[in-house]
C-alpha cells in the first residue's frame, strides 16, 4: 500500500494525497506449470502535461479511481529450452471531477508470448496481443460526442537476455494496429517497440535505459489517439545500505494527427532521495522539472513539483 501527497505552492486548491493498494501470488502448481495473480486499486490524479490536453484553464486536477487485475499463466520454467506465458489484464477507469466522464473506460487485454532459449542466458521471443477499449457509452440524442472505443493489436518478436550479474533487459520490436468502432476516427497503425535494461557497474549503482513507442489514449473531446515516442534514462545510487538516491530523465515525442496538425515534444527530470525507515516503512523526497513544447501556444506547460512519499507494505 502506497500513500502520497504533494504540495503545490502556488495554488493550494492543487495540493492532493493519492492512495494505492495492491495485492498479488504466485503458485507453483508443478515443476512446469505456474499461474499468477493480482489485483489493485489507485485513487489519484493526472499529473499536468502528461496527456494531450490543455492545461491553461486547469483549477483543480483531473481525479480519477482505478481498479486493475493481472493473471498470467506459465507453461515451462525460465530456463527452460521453451516457455509459453498467456496473459490477462484488466483496468476500470473512472474520473471522478472537471467533467471528464466521456474518459471512463475499461480496458481488457489478452496475450501469448513464446520464448525460446537460444544460449545460456538469451531467449528470443513472439509475442501478439489483442487489447479492447471500452468507453462508457457516452452518445447523445444529437451525436456531439463520439466514443472513442478500439481494438489495439500488437505483434513483437525481440530478445531477453541475462548476459552477466551487471547486465538484464528486454528489447520487443514490431508493428501494432489500433482500429476504432468510430470511422470518425483515424485508426493508427505502425512500428511499435520495448526496451528495457537494467546495467549495474558495480553493486552500489543501477542505471536503466527505456525506450517505447506505442499508442496513447487521447484526452479531448472528440479526437482519437497518436503514436508516442519516449526514452528514458534512470540512475540510483545506494549511499548507505537504507538510504538511495535516484536520477531520472525523461524524453517523449506526440505525432499527433488532428485538425491542428499538432507536433509535442516533452522533456522532464527528477531527482529523489529515500530512505528506508523500517524494514516495511519508506520515505521519499522529490523534485521534478516538466516540459512541454507544442507547435500550438496553447498545449506549452511547465511545472516544478515537489513531492513526499511515504510508502509501507505488509
Amino acid at each position: 500500500m502506497m500513500v502520497n501527497f504533494r504540495l503545490i505552492k502556488k495554488n493550494s486548491n492543487l495540493n492532493y494525497n493519492s492512495h494505492a493498494i495492491a495485492a498479488g501470488t504466485r503458485l507453483d502448481h508443478s515443476h512446469r506449470i505456474n499461474t499468477e495473480f493480482k489485483i489493485g486499486f489507485d485513487k489519484s490524479i493526472e499529473v499536468p502535461g502528461t496527456t494531450n490536453s490543455s492545461t491553461q484553464a486547469l483549477t483543480d486536477f483531473n481525479k480519477y479511481e482505478n481498479l486493475s487485475a493481472l493473471g498470467k499463466f506459465y507453461y515451462g520454467q525460465t530456463n527452460s529450452i521453451g516457455q509459453i506465458v498467456l496473459g490477462y489484464r484488466f483496468n476500470d477507469r473512472k474520473y471522478t471531477n472537471n467533467g471528464q466522464s466521456y474518459r471512463d473506460v475499461k480496458q481488457n487485454q489478452l496475450s501469448a508470448t513464446f520464448f525460446y532459449r537460444i544460449a545460456p542466458k538469451t531467449r528470443i521471443l513472439l509475442q501478439a496481443s489483442t487489447e479492447k477499449f471500452g468507453y462508457y457509452d457516452q452518445s447523445t440524442s444529437n451525436g456531439l460526442i463520439f466514443n472513442q472505443s478500439s481494438d489495439n493489436n500488437t505483434f513483437l518478436t525481440g530478445i531477453e537476455w541475462k548476459a552477466t550479474a551487471k547486465s538484464t533487459g528486454i528489447f520487443k520490436i514490431g508493428y501494432q494496429d489500433k482500429i476504432y468502432d468510430d470511422s470518425r476516427f483515424n485508426d493508427i497503425s505502425g512500428l511499435s517497440y520495448l526496451l528495457d535494461m537494467i546495467w549495474k557497474p558495480n553493486t552500489y549503482t543501477s542505471i536503466k535505459l527505456g525506450a517505447s513507442r506505442q499508442t496513447t489514449e487521447s484526452a479531448i473531446l472528440n479526437e482519437g489517439g497518436f503514436l508516442t515516442a519516449s526514452y528514458s534514462l534512470d540512475v540510483s545510487h545506494k549511499i548507505t545500505p537504507r538510504t538511495i538516491i535516484t536520477a531520472q530523465y525523461n524524453i517523449s515525442n506526440d505525432e499527433i494527427v488532428s485538425i491542428s496538425s499538432r507536433t509535442d515534444k516533452s522533456n522532464s527530470i527528477r531527482l529523489s532521495l529515500n530512505h528506508s525507515l523500517r524494514n516495511w516503512l519508506n520515505i521519499s523526497l522529490s523534485y521534478k522539472y516538466q516540459e512541454k513544447k507544442s507547435n500550438v501556444d496553447i498545449y506549452n506547460f511547465k511545472s516544478n513539483i515537489i513531492g513526499l512519499t511515504l510508502e509501507t507494505s505488509f
